[in-house]
């Protein structure tokens, strides 16, 4: 079996942007924010916070992750937008092949 080096980065946003990522081989999003908050991912995936996931209240799942095959190559924008804004924390961990 043939082993590949990985770096890992670990990202924290709170504010609305688009998070441009070079070619990640996995992509994991949290949302720490307060209970109310929630961060939406490109106009379509909605993330409550693990508090309300951990209380019982969230409606949507409070993580997200996204883990390409060996021979995949991701290009994908995330535009991240928060709302609630309480306290948005949105933490991503990146995973990347070394070349």
């Amino acid at each position: 079996m043939e082993t590949k080096k990985t770096r890992v980065e670990y990202l924290s946003y709170s504010t609305n942007q688009t998070i441009v990522l070079e070619e990640p081989a996995e992509v994991i999003f949290i949302n720490t924010g307060a209970v109310g908050d929630r961060v939406v991912i490109n106009n379509n995936l909605i993330l409550s916070s693990t508090l309300a996931t951990n209380s019982g209240v969230a409606q949507f799942p409070s993580t997200f992750t996204i883990k390409n095959n060996a021979n995949e190559v991701d290009t994908t924008n995330y535009t991240i937008r928060f709302v609630g804004l309480t306290d948005p924390r949105l933490y991503v961990i990146v995973k990347y092949y070394q070349k």
